[in-house]
């Protein structure tokens, strides 16, 4: 199978990454950070490109969306920059999917939507609801 990790550089990504390509399935990580593993395909990008998201779909089986600035973020981000990459990102991860019909989809999502006044947990409730 053919995956596709949004924000596969990071954490979560990265073991994911590793137990899928042990299970003999084609990764494909769209990050702005190199991975930090070996396998599978690295394209340097952003969720926010759409026209390289277009791209980067065709031919994909599932969707992995992980790709998000966390809680720890905070401080250094501003409101607009989580809504830009936390929401606007992951609308434009679920349209290019749409349009090229991939037929899997998981969001990573967080504990932190129950605290919708902030701006983590707010920007990933949106992204819930999407």
């Amino acid at each position: 199978m053919r995956i596709l990790l949004t924000g596969g550089s990071g954490d979560v990504g990265t073991l994911l990454a590793a137990d899928l390509g042990r299970r003999g399935d084609h990764v494909v990580n769209i990050d702005m950070a190199p991975p930090r593993i070996s396998g599978g395909t690295f394209i340097n990008g952003s969720i926010l490109d759409r026209h390289l998201l277009s791209r980067t779909m065709q031919g994909v089986d599932c969707v992995v969306h992980i790709a998000a600035w966390h809680g720890v973020h905070e401080k250094t981000k501003t409101p607009a920059e989580f809504h830009d990459l936390n929401v606007t990102g992951t609308f434009n991860v679920l349209q290019a999917a749409q349009e090229a019909g991939v037929r899997k989809f998981i969001f990573i999502s967080s504990t932190s939507v129950a605290d919708a006044h902030g701006l983590y947990g707010s920007s990933k409730l949106l992204g819930e609801k999407m």
